[in-house]
């Protein structure tokens, strides 16, 4: 799976012939977004860039922000970049897209321990009281990020 060049230039707000040729692999994708987790105390990482993809995909592409975030939780070295990805874009994306975006997230969930694991981290106080129950039956099996580390990666 991909994200479409055209995607990743409106993201950017920069021309489409002004990105490298060809779509953007998820799985490069979620490298360098962790790669941007792993940096927050500089300044201008080299990877920002994958903060404006995902922010935008969250916004206007819910089902792809869900396949990258998902390819990037399945990657994850450890807790802390989980915790990121669930307190941020999953946990906005839950939110601001909660009626279309849930079905598939419990589909997705049920399948992957990381994911289920990440779902324990997001409390969305500004998510629907039936989103957040449908996420809690969701995540009810397994660790909880509170609980240390992640499940072991697939």
């Amino acid at each position: 799976m991909t994200i479409p060049r055209a995607i990743v230039a409106e993201a950017l707000n920069v021309p489409e012939d002004t990105l490298p040729p060809g779509d953007l692999p998820l799985d490069r994708f979620a490298a360098r977004y962790l790669h941007c987790l792993d940096s927050p105390d500089e300044e201008a990482p080299p990877e920002a860039w994958t903060q404006a993809v995902i922010l935008h995909l969250v916004d206007a592409h819910p089902r792809l922000a869900l396949d990258a975030l998902r390819a990037a939780l399945d990657t994850a070295m450890d807790a802390d970049a989980i915790a990121m990805i669930a307190a941020g874009p999953l946990e906005d994306l839950l939110a601001g897209h909660g009626p279309d975006i849930i079905g598939p997230t419990e589909q997705a969930a049920a399948a992957s321990p990381r994911l289920r694991y990440a779902l324990t981290g997001v409390s969305g106080p500004e998510m629907k009281p039936l989103i957040l129950a449908r996420i809690r039956a969701a995540c009810a099996e397994g660790p909880a990020l509170d609980a240390g580390d992640p499940p072991p990666l697939p």
